[in-house]
């Protein structure tokens, strides 16, 4: 799982540097890998146990980036929190065949300088592996979270995929 879970978080800062690039050709006042309505999900699997991440803007998620301070704030991020874990299962859809369980780990709000990304970590535990199955990617309950690159691992298998409006399938073979 460890050189599993290694790879992953390389390809993820491959990706983010990527997306600073981008964003350096463009005068943006945005940072690199912070962009308003973008983010990352991996999904990644030795065996039958796996893990998903998402990093995405707080903007997109919450609604805002400034430390929540108020009680209203405050309510504001819990509640954001509540339906990523509760959605994440439309959001990263296994087949039912597999007997998934996703299990959220950590999510929380990140910060660096005046920008805030919300971090999100699931444990998924299946009772059959998702080798040879398809991966259905959604985001109903997000409108500001526009785009998404997708990373998945499983064993040797590496697949990558866009998330935007419409849903995606994922054959995982």
């Amino acid at each position: 799982m460890k050189h599993v879970l290694g790879t992953l978080l390389f390809l993820s800062f491959a990706f983010q540097a990527h997306a600073h690039s981008k964003s350096q050709a463009h005068k943006h006042r945005e940072h690199g890998s912070h962009e308003h309505g973008k983010g990352t999900l991996a999904v990644a699997f030795e065996g039958l146990t796996g893990t998903i991440e998402l990093k995405a803007s707080a903007e997109a998620i919450v609604g805002f980036e400034h430390l929540a301070k108020s009680d209203k704030d405050k309510k504001t991020e819990k509640a954001a929190f509540e339906l990523l874990e509760k959605s994440l299962p439309e959001m990263v859809q296994f087949e039912s065949s597999l007997g998934c369980e996703i299990m959220t780990e950590k999510i929380e709000t990140t910060r660096q300088g005046d920008h805030a990304d919300t971090l999100a970590q699931f444990k998924v535990v299946c009772a059959k592996t998702a080798f040879g199955s398809t991966l259905t990617l959604e985001n109903k309950k997000f409108p500001k979270l526009k785009d998404l690159d997708v990373t998945i691992l499983i064993g040797d298998l590496q697949k990558s995929a866009k998330l935007s409006k419409k849903q995606v399938k994922v054959d995982l073979q």
